[in-house]
């Protein structure tokens, strides 16, 4: 700006010059800035992917049996039913589950909403308390 006004004084910009010249000043100042975030991004996102490949890099908590029984979809018919069923996770002093009861059909789509109900999508009552 002072460059601006010395070069206006001695007869070398004129006005409409130096007003050009600081909208075109202005104008780049959000691409330079976005430059600048560019390298923090950059490291976020290589956090990120560190964090990812850790988790990735974990051993499953539960492991598949060995020798598990493969069972045919085409031939495996029927409902499975469970009855006053109870869960309480390691640690825990209160069961997350107490009493529930569900049947749940093939094919259907079955949802827990909260620790006493169950639903299947189509809102057909499966479940009740014990």
């Amino acid at each position: 700006m002072a460059g601006g006004t010395w070069a206006m004084r001695n007869d070398r910009l004129t006005l409409g010059g130096l007003l050009v010249f600081l909208t075109y000043l202005s104008q780049m100042y959000k691409p330079v800035r976005s430059l600048g975030d560019l390298g923090n991004n950059i490291v976020m996102a290589m956090a990120g992917v560190e964090r990812v490949e850790e988790v990735l890099d974990l051993r499953p908590g539960v492991l598949e049996c060995p020798g598990p029984i493969v069972l045919d979809p085409a031939k495996v018919r029927g409902e499975v039913e469970v009855v006053d069923v109870k869960f309480t996770y390691p640690g825990a002093l209160v069961p997350a589950l107490r009493g529930i009861s569900c049947r749940f059909r093939p094919g259907r789509l079955s949802v827990f909403e909260r620790a006493q109900r169950v639903r299947q999508v189509d809102d057909d009552p499966l479940c009740w308390p014990a």
